[in-house]
């Protein structure tokens, strides 16, 4: 009986040696991830090598494209291995590595491309966005193919694998270290200026800008220096009368709507009262006024009541000598009165100041009439 049932003990040993064992699923979840992945990994590439372009706003976009691209990167580095831990084959402490240097690794890379994005001297650090995602993605392809653990086995593979990824991890660090003391150091080798010294130089170098005119020069680079209260005032004042041409200068200037100057400085310009510089004038006024009239509902008197006060000494100027002015006087008047009671009522220095400009205008109009 005993030698029956040995018999039969060894029988059924023989058939289980002969059962081959169980072969293991195809890492199909692994593969398409990867294949998904090579689209993020030629765009942040792709992205670095825009890094230096000419064109600032190319850079910019660079730098984007490369950000995103990153992002989907890692997040796709992240499903392949939770899926290698789960249904592959690794060392706890691998696994344990793959959860800390994951987001370490994001971490370098995203310095890399600072630094790669900073000046040229740092073009080494594109080895990190190049090597770690192959090989954090190539790694978790291993742990779901426990064949080859036969040929690369699990404790130094790992180790060499997760040990690349630190060491690259970590490479950034000398380089933004390296980075912050040089630009430390230009700080410093800047010297320091207090605003009054800097007033002081701003105010030279403006005084030098001014002596450096003469009668050739364009008017516009003497109305800088015709601002009521400009410590040049008097003498731009003397030197603006001697420009030549100064009259088909002062309407070219009206006509292509850069005249605020000139019609603020009319009463010391010397200018003629010519029929063409009339038009001019009158043309440059009105446009201004058609300008000021309210846009919006929210719109408040302050704003024509700003302009009028620059413009006003022009119209008496303008009148006062001759000048045919009454289509700008009379677009002001009707754009005083277009602003809605609302924008003036509740302030009674603006309704007392309406009042007053629209009997100015109204002045001005009456005695250009006759």
């Amino acid at each position: 009986m005993s030698c029956e049932s040995g018999a039969t003990h060894m029988k059924a040993r023989a058939m289980s040696d002969a059962t081959p064992p169980p072969r293991s699923r195809a890492p199909v979840l692994a593969i398409v991830v990867i294949a998904l992945a090579a689209l993020p990994y030629a765009m942040m590439m792709a992205g670095i090598g825009g890094l230096h372009d000419v064109d600032g706003m190319s850079r910019g976009l660079a730098g984007l494209y490369a950000l995103a691209a990153i992002a989907i990167l890692w997040i796709l580095l992240a499903v392949l291995l939770v899926n290698a831990a789960v249904a592959g084959e690794m060392p706890l402490w691998a696994g344990i590595a793959a959860l800390l240097l994951h987001p370490a690794s994001l971490v370098a890379t995203v310095l890399a491309i600072d630094l790669l994005g900073s000046d040229r001297d740092h073009g080494w650090a594109i080895i990190v966005p190049l090597a770690v995602p192959p090989l954090i993605a190539g790694y978790a392809l291993w742990a779901r193919l426990p064949r080859l653990h036969a040929v690369l086995a699990p404790q130094p593979t790992s180790g060499v694998v997760w040990g690349a990824v630190l060491v690259l991890s970590l490479a950034t660090v000398p380089g933004m270290i390296e980075r912050e003391k040089t630009t430390e150091a230009h700080r410093k080798a800047i010297p320091f200026i207090s605003d009054e010294e800097r007033d002081k130089q701003q105010r030279q170098e403006r005084l030098t800008r001014f002596e450096q005119l003469t009668p050739t020069s364009p008017l516009d680079e003497y109305l800088q220096f015709l601002g009521q209260g400009d410590e040049l005032r008097d003498r731009a004042v003397n030197s603006v009368r001697l420009v030549e041409n100064r009259q088909a200068q002062a309407e070219a200037m009206l006509r292509s709507n850069y005249g605020l100057d000139v019609v603020r400085n009319l009463s010391v310009l010397e200018l003629r009262a010519t029929p063409e510089f009339c038009m001019a004038a009158n043309d440059y006024l009105r446009k201004r006024a058609e300008d000021a009239r309210p846009k919006g509902a929210g719109a408040t008197f302050w704003v024509v009541e700003d302009e009028l006060e620059i413009l006003m000494p022009a119209f008496d100027w303008l009148v006062a000598q001759h000048c045919e002015v009454n289509e700008a006087l009379a677009e002001m008047e009707a754009t005083v009165r277009t602003y809605p009671e609302t924008s003036y009522a509740a302030n009674p220095i603006l309704v007392a100041g309406r009042e007053t400009y629209l009997a100015a205008l109204a002045r001005l109009r009456r005695a250009g009439s006759r």
